[in-house]
């Protein structure tokens, strides 16, 4: 499991329904689409460009999408896992890869201009005279 630093940010397009899982169905899973900016520049202009994810979100973390609807901006808290597969019948193995969400909140961007700040002090006023006291 690896775990990411950084959340992803984008807006929920679809929450599908609650799936229960496993031999006695008490495996909870469900699932947003969230759609992120994958902009980027060629030839000097930027291509806008959304990308579709699915994050799984899984047992008491279902509980937490409750309190989204369609549309909402968020940011995800996730952990990209990835498991190996091999039936009998198959020469090689299938490796499947998994975004696992455990944190959702809201995104609120970051509206207020952060000040440049200078490594030297900026003086409203002219420093008053001191007294040289020093003894050379």
């Amino acid at each position: 499991m690896t775990r990411q630093e950084t959340p992803i940010v984008g807006k929920i397009e679809k929450i599908l329904p609650l799936e229960l899982k496993g031999a006695d169905k008490n495996f909870k899973v469900q699932s947003i689409i969230l759609t992120v900016d994958d902009s980027y520049k060629k030839d000097g202009q930027t291509v806008n460009r959304d990308m579709p994810l699915k994050i799984d979100f899984k047992q008491r973390n279902t509980e937490q999408l409750s309190n989204y609807k369609v549309g909402d901006k968020v940011s995800v808290e996730w952990n990209l896992k990835g498991t190996k597969w091999q039936g009998v019948n198959m020469s090689e193995p299938r490796h499947f890869t998994t975004a696992e969400g455990w944190k959702i909140a809201d995104y609120i961007e970051n509206t207020e201009q952060v000040e440049e700040l200078s490594p030297f002090p900026i003086l409203d006023k002219e420093p008053e005279e001191t007294k040289n006291d020093l003894p050379f």
